[in-house]
């Protein structure tokens, strides 16, 4: 009986150990790309991926597609410990493609992606943290981004 409480003890505190312990938080993401025909006026178009391992630089990044892009080399010899970039040129009409995420891409605290479009519409960054996996298009005067199925 004696064996029973010990075990049932060690159990309980087993337990508590574990619910005080915080696991790390892991984002295992996939990204696809694709553009239609006529993407950005017909126009190839640079996409950034960018991988954010500083919480507070992340609501620093530029608001808006070229912001991002003329900022970008600064950023990137400033604090490029702390961002990774996937960089692709899409010419209109890409079928769909995978990207090549950033090494430590699970660690990151923000996803977001940057497409250097012409018109308005597409200039706004994504945040992809909510994905598991998202496939981003792009489209005439837009970016579209939606959950795989």
């Amino acid at each position: 009986m004696q064996r029973l409480y010990c075990l049932c003890f060690l159990i309980f505190v087993g337990l508590g150990l574990c619910a005080c312990t915080q696991l790390p938080w892991r984002h295992t993401l996939q990204i696809a790309l694709r553009a239609t025909n006529d993407a950005n006026n017909g126009t190839a178009t640079p996409v950034d991926i960018v991988f954010v391992y500083d919480e507070n630089l992340a609501a620093w990044l530029p608001k808006t597609s070229p912001e991002w892009f003329a900022k970008k080399t600064v950023l990137m010899n400033e604090r490029s410990s702390v961002i990774e970039i996937a960089h692709v040129e899409v010419p209109p009409g890409t079928p769909v493609q995978t990207i090549k995420l950033a090494a430590r891409h699970q660690k990151a605290k923000a996803v977001i992606a940057f497409a250097n479009y012409i018109d308005s519409k597409g200039q706004f960054p994504a945040n992809l943290m909510p994905f598991k996996c998202v496939t981003i298009t792009l489209k005439h005067d837009a970016v579209a981004y939606d959950a795989c199925r």
